[in-house]
């Protein structure tokens, strides 16, 4: 079974890395990301993030994506 972004990225928060910082981030209610794709997310930090955090982000997505291939 498939999971969504947002699970997938709750389980990230944990980490002390970027990744978990953009977990951290995204979660919070000051982050303001309501949805559970990677889509909407990506329209949050638009206007919002770093360079750093658009490519960690980048990076997450791909990540999420190979995980719900092996777990298909």
């Amino acid at each position: 079974m498939k999971t969504d972004f947002r699970t997938w990225l709750s389980r990230q928060a944990h980490r002390d890395s970027p990744l978990g910082d953009l977990a951290n981030d995204a979660l919070s209610k000051a982050g303001g990301w309501t949805g559970d794709c990677p889509d909407t997310l990506e329209l949050a930090m638009s206007r919002h993030a770093c360079h750093e955090a658009r490519e960690t982000f980048k990076r997450a997505v791909k990540s999420w994506k190979r995980y719900n291939r092996s777990h298909a």
